[in-house]
């Protein structure tokens, strides 16, 4: 298990490095999606081993995960697209920074999925 967030952004840095198509560096989002994003990258791997990875960040309080398919079987297409959607889907409810359950607020002019206790950890930290 990943125990803080430097080793969290090295582990997945190491596994989506190879998968990521763009020159720039991968802009990943908070920790507490670590599981959400290797689940996605697993299940991804499944269907379409060759796949790319275009983008991973947070819009709107959600994973974004953006991804180019090396197969033109729709099937796959639509099975990554479900996957796709249910990382999105899983992001809204988990906090962003611990992976906790969460709920999606307003901070500082951004939506955030956020639990309790790092609501409290955000007040005292401005």
């Amino acid at each position: 298990m990943i125990k803080n967030e430097e080793s969290y952004r090295e582990e997945l840095t190491r596994i989506l490095t190879q998968k990521y198509i763009h020159e720039q560096p991968i802009e990943l989002p908070g920790c507490g999606w670590f599981s959400i994003i290797y689940t996605a990258h697993k299940k991804f791997t499944m269907i379409d081993y060759n796949y790319k990875i275009t983008s991973i960040r947070e819009k709107w309080g959600t994973l974004k995960f953006h991804y180019l398919p090396s197969t033109k079987y729709y099937a796959a297409d639509m099975a990554m697209r479900r996957y796709a959607r249910t990382a999105e889907y899983d992001s809204a409810k988990t906090c962003e920074f611990c992976g906790n359950s969460g709920y999606q607020l307003l901070i500082n002019g951004f939506i955030k999925t956020i639990c309790d206790s790092c609501v409290n950890i955000q007040q005292h930290t401005g």
